[in-house]
């Protein structure tokens, strides 16, 4: 009798301790996502504020250096 008690408590000890490791576990896999939606969000901010700023030096580009062949006619013809 003494030996089927230690073998439910060491069923019940183990099956505890298994249920708080993936307890900590879920806790922990939340804490990251929210850290990784926080970067995420972060370099996307990010992300478009250089893409402005290329789309502006390249319109600065196309406007000072007439790059496109076909416009240079018509500063001629004028």
């Amino acid at each position: 009798m003494g030996q089927l008690l230690v073998l439910v408590g060491m069923l019940v000890y183990g099956y505890w301790r298994v249920e708080s490791r993936l307890g900590s576990l879920e806790e922990a896999m939340v804490a990251n996502d929210v850290k990784i939606g926080s970067l995420l969000d972060k370099h996307i901010v990010e992300e478009t504020i250089q893409r402005e700023q290329l789309e502006e030096k390249v319109n600065f580009y196309e406007k000072e250096f007439n790059i496109n062949p076909l416009s240079w006619g018509k500063k001629k013809r004028r």
